[in-house]
């Protein structure tokens, strides 16, 4: 991983950490690639806790895991739109849709990771936290991104591949 803000975010919050090593056990049979796998989604999740950190700042402390909780859940939500890199013209149109779409998963990893080390701790606090976080997840994610999801995206790319195609055709008929 790249010794820069991100990679130093990622390798000093403790559930990035573990969400890190989440990845590396799925990736244990791919040697060659395990690595740049596992490290994209440490740094994607950095870039998270980055925007996060801009946006608010819990009492409980400036971990990933602090904002994991349900009063946070809609800058959760914006903060992985920023990830996403929302168009300051347009905020309709993302940069970079996938990379919400692949936060999306990680989030619930996280929140699950969160969930898992409360009740291995005994924390009933924490516990229910994640659950309602997750709880929020599965009822209002799809809906706070939307624009991820929007099927007119999937039209607009369709007509642009068309056109292109086209315009390839008919410059090697010139040729």
């Amino acid at each position: 991983m790249r010794h820069d803000k991100i990679g130093t975010a990622a390798k000093s919050d403790g559930l990035i950490v573990a969400l890190g090593n989440e990845w590396l056990k799925r990736n244990v049979g791919n040697r060659l690639m395990r690595k740049y796998y596992t490290s994209a989604v440490m740094r994607l999740a950095a870039r998270l806790k980055l925007h996060l950190l801009k946006m608010v700042i819990p009492k409980s402390g400036t971990n990933l895991e602090d904002y994991l909780h349900p009063a946070y859940f809609t800058q959760v939500a914006q903060a992985s739109l920023k990830v996403a890199r929302q168009d300051e013209d347009d905020e309709e149109e993302l940069v970079a849709p996938s990379n919400a779409i692949k936060l999306s998963y990680d989030i619930k990893r996280l929140a699950g990771l969160k969930l898992a080390k409360a009740i291995k701790m005994g924390h009933q606090e924490k516990r229910s936290e994640a659950k309602d976080f997750l709880k929020l997840m599965s009822i209002e994610w799809s809906t706070k991104l939307s624009r991820v999801h929007d099927p007119r995206r999937k039209e607009v790319r369709r007509q642009e591949a068309t056109a292109a195609t086209r315009l390839y055709n008919q410059t090697s008929k010139v040729s």
